[in-house]
């Protein structure tokens, strides 16, 4: 969801930066997450008129070089992803932002989007004064 949201107002915007999001285990099966976006996800976005490019795609779980590539990685949920961050990504924990965003088990949807689209346009404000390396 946040990865679709922020592409669509990047290009909005014309603020050349993309996100790409990924699953921080490599095992996705452990955790029961084996599908693509979920259908919270899919109608907020079509409610706010954002056009899904990814949404059938299936999580990717994210790699070194994802990581080592990446200008800026934001973790959504700190209270779900802190910890498992500092296990399995050590050496890139301090790069991490945490949104505290949640997951529909501790969070309504709705709030949820809503927070996504605060700390997206928080960013694209920050990506707009920016230039890319």
């Amino acid at each position: 969801m946040a990865e679709e949201y922020f592409n669509a107002r990047a290009r909005e915007l014309r603020i050349d930066w993309r996100a790409d999001s990924r699953a921080l285990v490599p095992d996705l099966n452990s955790l029961g997450n084996v599908g693509s976006m979920s259908s919270y996800a899919r109608r907020m976005l079509e409610k706010a008129g954002v056009h899904i490019n990814k949404g059938n795609r299936y999580p990717l779980s994210v790699s070194e070089s994802d990581l080592s590539d990446a200008e800026i990685v934001i973790a959504l949920s700190r209270t779900e992803h802190q910890e498992m961050f500092a296990d399995l990504h050590p050496q890139h924990y301090n790069e991490a932002r945490f949104w505290d965003v949640e997951d529909i088990d501790l969070e309504a949807p709705d709030d949820a989007f809503d927070k996504v689209v605060k700390h997206t346009e928080a960013l694209l404000r920050e990506l707009g004064g920016l230039t890319r390396r």
